[in-house]
């Protein structure tokens, strides 16, 4: 298969003769001109990898090499291979067919060693999920007493004066009376409690019977009267009492979805020994397998989404607890079922011992514990710690620091770009903890959208919203295993767009692969730029859906991260009045989290931060968080907040200085930055009002900012927080980088008019020292580009371009009759544009001969006279067709329309992909509007062929194959008939529908004469 780009033939020619030239200059040796050249190629660390799922047993090497070739083919650099099965049907599809291979069985692992030596051969990595399914790590090999547990409590009623005799649940570790009466169901003779969740993990000012605490000394702590038989037996005091009984339960949750081979039992993840049950089964001996390519080839394995609800509990709890909290937690544990102990207060802090030392375990015996055994084998731990069903108790952000490669999940939203963008919990954690690679799977559908429906174009706006939230490295989500040549073929059930062999656009994805491959790599250099850094604290465990992380009170145009315990505690430090951390992330503020509780160690750090020149903003604590060293630790903690506050009550006095540095308390965000004369890092005017949102990374020598919008195109009035450097533009949908020539550098910010398309994105980068620039642009007398004036509504719509040679020069880009054009540059040349008329555009109309692809239903060609859907034709084949066709018609050139610099053809509108060959070479594949494509190169004077293979989603020929008995259908899909689409369903527009032109363009130097004016 030939390999398609998306950038033009004359594109790459000027791209690869630059790059030549670029060699005779001292300045090759430089970064300049390596980045330059990994974004026009990324390398292996930047390209898009695949989930690849392998369907319940359905698997073939033949179709293994047939998948990988063709990923590789694309610019795909690498898969995490998992085997899923959907055993039961639903959500629009059928159960997955059972094939012949059983998991882990020798066969198995001989396929999967076979897919990891392809993967060499191809330079492809390669990763394993830890278990069969996707979430999250269990297998037939954990027991109930290996699994997950959940502390559960049932509380029962007694009348005093009596011999209770009651047998207890399995499980129990703790049997308490209090004083009290309760409510259960006529005929109960016990109630279940009530029990704390991580979305709820505090209990509220009025929890407990009729809003009252029970004092610790109102417990009778009856483990005493427990007999070995299980029978608690309890000659009870006079009165009324309330038993509670404390036990563990198993959570039934299971890996999901797996084969029967390997489904079972979630292990405990607060403790290693079950975690190596299901490790040592599945990914040890595969990595056993693998060799000398492990660490090499094989690079990762994954840990997926955590879909198996909470872990409360484990055998060990109790003792662990008493070590890293240095007290028991059994007179608490009435907290734990929302009856507060002593207090609402008091219980709190219990539970925030709790929760903490649920993170600690979670860290060191899951989490950590998998990481350490993979780097003993020169791999890594990529994992997606949340999945925003608030199922996890443990912070987020040090779960996440703790693995390798965080990585985040997001389903498919349209015109996501609409909304903020702030930074997600995994790069948070990322930027934290000095992570440069975030992943994201990406383009997850649910809601049976996994129907072929999708093609790039409708990824893109998500796909730049992961940029500006900080996703580095995307993971598409998902791309079925192949084990025939069945189309459109097997599929993951109901969820995943279908980015696999067996779609029809899948050959023609290259361009947008590339795109994703050239953003990631731009977002990889150097660190992300925030101006704020929040402490969480030890209150922020959950998140919302699949992590996103706002901060309301943050003002337009600045970015921020968040950080945990860990990342204050030991790598905080501050460097000239900025917080800085040891990979180089910097911060102007550290923004407190608005509670009144801290840990004196925290705030002994904190004070020390201060001390050095830190400035930060938030309440003054007046408590710990916990019960360790209480009620002293609350001593401790007034003692060093009076010293570092100081004065400052966050009312009459809102700032103290402390050393070098200070404290704010009562002061709005938005006027301390303000008052610390920061300005905002990226701002922006359009005349819509539309959303744009940003990402700015910091190298030493240059700063690189990708901005980006949703919806219709606008032009954007931008102003970036740099000066006296020449800005460039890095088109990630070509690859082509240029100079700038139309900006304003004044008062430490550059100002560009930038033209984002539908749903557009542009890179940023000021690297180079300051050019001449375009400052002012009048036409027809009218100013539309000036220093200190707003952008003139009518720069948009200016016939023609600006842009900067290689030594300097203003070179215009005449794009049609343009009237009078002058412009002057910031060192005072001016320029005219000379009065020219280009050749009016060149109209293709019909007919138009098209060629269908074989197999699909249509006839072999016809002839249309006029551009239409093949939705609307009368054939049915065609009406119903999906796949390639193609278009092919014979059009003129004159020798004056071939001298002018530029010679583009504009498809207008395109459903689906198209490549364009013109006199049989390629000028590449559109994937997204605007259809237009630069042919300058490939064209001559008189006739010249053109062919245009046109491309649409399986859609249509799904709805026709519901009108046809099974055995008369024309696509193949796995699981068979599901319930997507109806024989009536709408047919979706397909095909090339125009109007086309051939357009010519004149670009026009200023002569030397006049620059030196």
């Amino acid at each position: 298969m030939i390999h398609r780009t998306q950038t033009s033939t004359r594109s790459l020619i000027y791209i690869l003769l630059s790059v030549i030239l670029s060699a005779f200059t001292p300045s090759s040796l430089g970064a300049a001109d390596s980045l330059d050249e990994m974004f026009i190629n990324p390398p292996q660390i930047a390209k898009p990898q695949v989930w690849w799922h392998w369907m319940y047993g359905n698997v073939t090497k033949e179709g293994i090499t047939k998948d990988l070739e063709q990923m590789q083919d694309i610019g795909i650099g690498g898969v995490t291979q998992f085997h899923n099965a959907w055993t039961e049907g639903g959500k629009g599809t059928r159960a997955t067919p059972r094939g012949p291979v059983r998991f882990m069985s020798p066969e198995y692992r001989e396929l999967v060693s076979y897919a990891l030596k392809e993967c060499e051969r191809l330079d492809m990595t390669m990763g394993l999920q830890i278990c069969d399914g996707f979430s999250q790590t269990g297998g037939p090999w954990i027991t109930p007493n290996t699994g997950m547990r959940e502390l559960r409590c049932k509380k029962l009623p007694v009348k005093g004066g009596k011999t209770l005799s009651y047998t207890v649940p399995d499980n129990t570790v703790l049997i308490l009376a209090y004083p009290g009466t309760i409510e259960t169901p006529q005929g109960e003779e016990a109630v279940n409690s009530p029990m704390i969740k991580p979305r709820n993990p505090y209990l509220k000012k009025n929890e407990g019977e009729a809003g009252t605490a029970i004092e610790s000394n109102k417990f009778i702590n009856l483990m005493a009267q427990l007999q070995a038989d299980g029978t608690l037996t309890w000659d009870t005091p006079k009165g009324d009492w309330v038993v509670l009984v404390f036990h563990h339960v198993l959570n039934p949750a299971v890996n999901h979805p797996a084969s029967p081979e390997g489904r079972g039992l979630e292990c405990s993840k607060l403790n290693s020994d079950a975690v190596d049950l299901v490790y040592d089964k599945v990914v040890g001996p595969l990595i056993e397998d693998a060799g000398d390519l492990a660490g090499k080839t094989l690079k990762h394995v994954l840990i997926d989404s955590w879909e198996c609800k909470y872990q409360s509990w484990s055998k060990e709890f109790a003792e662990e607890f008493k070590k890293r909290r240095g007290y028991d937690p059994a007179p608490y544990l009435p907290a734990l079922a929302k009856i507060p102990v002593n207090s609402v207060e008091e219980s709190n802090r219990f539970l925030c011992d709790f929760r903490m030392t649920l993170d600690d375990l979670l860290a060191e015996e899951y989490y950590g514990h998998v990481r350490d055994r993979l780097h003993e084998k020169g791999m890594q731990l990529h994992a997606e710690v949340l999945y925003g069903w608030d199922q996890m108790f443990g912070n987020s952000i040090r779960q996440y620091g703790i693995c390798d490669v965080p990585m985040n999940e997001i389903w498919m939203r349209r015109n996501i770009l609409r909304e903020r963008a702030f930074t997600g919990y995994a790069a948070t954690a990322g930027h934290v903890y000095g992570k440069s690679i975030i992943k994201d799977e990406s383009f997850t559908v649910g809601g049976a959208m996994g129907d072929f429906s999708y093609v790039p174009e409708d990824l893109k706006s998500t796909a730049d919203f992961l940029l500006c939230r900080g996703t580095t490295k995307f993971v598409l989500h998902t791309s079925t295993h192949q084990p025939y040549d069945e189309k459109p073929g097997w599929t993951h059930g109901w969820n995943g767009v279908n980015f696999h062999r067996g779609n029809t656009w899948w050959p023609y994805a290259d361009g947008f692969v590339n795109y994703l491959g050239r953003t990631s790599y731009m977002l990889q250099q150097g660190l992300f730029v925030a101006d704020v850094c929040r402490y969480v604290g030890h209150e922020d465990t959950f998140s919302k859906m699949f992590g996103e992380m706002s901060l309301e009170n943050l003002p337009e145009g600045y970015r921020a991260d968040h950080c945990d315990n860990t990342v204050l505690l030991e790598r905080m430090d501050v460097k000239d009045g900025r917080i800085v951390l040891p990979d180089g992330m910097s911060y102007a503020v550290l923004l407190l989290a608005d509670k009144k509780t801290m840990s004196p160690e925290v705030l002994q750090r904190l004070t020390r931060l201060v001390e050095k020149g830190a400035t930060v903003i938030g309440p003054k604590p007046e408590t710990a968080p916990g019960l360790t060293d209480y009620p002293q630790c609350d001593e401790t903690v007034r003692k060093l907040a009076d010293r570092l506050w100081g004065p400052c009550d966050g009312k009459t006095i809102t700032e103290s200085r402390f050393g070098k540095g200070r404290v704010v308390w009562g002061k709005p965000l938005p006027e301390l930055l303000k008052e610390m004369k920061l300005q905002a890092d990226f701002s922006y005017t359009t005349k819509s009002n539309k959303r744009i949102n940003f990402i700015h990374r910091t190298l030493p020598d240059a700063e690189i900012y990708f901005i980006a919008t949703a919806g219709k195109g606008c032009m954007v009035d931008c102003s970036f927080r740099v000066t006296g450097k020449q800005p460039e533009l890095f088109d990630p949908l070509t690859g082509e980088v240029s100079d700038i020539a139309v900006y304003d550098d004044q008062d430490g910010r550059i100002r560009i008019p930038i033209q984002l398309e539908a749903q557009g994105s542009k890179i940023i980068v000021f690297r180079k020292n300051a050019k001449d620039s375009v400052v002012e642009i009048k036409h027809d007398g009218v100013i539309v580009f000036a220093p200190d004036k707003r952008l003139s509504k009518d720069f948009a719509s200016l016939p023609a371009t600006f842009k900067l040679t290689s030594d300097g020069s203003i070179a215009v880009i005449q794009q049609s009759d343009c009237g009078a054009l002058e412009w002057k540059t910031a060192a005072g040349r001016k320029g005219k544009l000379p009065q020219a008329r280009l050749p009016k555009s060149l109209t293709l109309s019909g007919p138009w001969n098209v060629r269908f692809e074989e197999g699909r239903g249509a006839p072999a060609e016809i002839t249309l006279d006029k551009l239409a859907s093949w939705s609307e034709h009368t054939d049915s084949g065609v009406r119903y067709f999906s796949g390639e066709g193609t278009y092919r018609k014979a059009f003129t050139l004159q020798n004056d329309f071939l001298k002018n610099t530029r010679i583009s053809l504009d498809l207008g509108d395109v459903k689906g992909l198209a490549e364009v060959l013109v006199n049989g070479e390629s000028a590449g594949t559109l994937w997204r509007s605007p259809f237009v494509i630069d042919i300058t190169m490939l064209v001559q004077a008189g006739k010249n062929d053109l062919s245009i293979k046109v491309v649409n989603t399986w859609v249509n020929r799904l709805i026709g194959d519901k009108n046809v008995p099974k055995d008369e259908r024309i696509g193949q899909i796995v699981p068979t008939d599901p319930t997507w689409y109806k024989a009536t369903s709408p047919l979706h527009p397909s095909g090339l529908l125009g109007p086309i032109y051939i357009r010519a363009s004149q670009e026009y130097i200023l002569p030397q004469k006049l620059r030196n004016q």
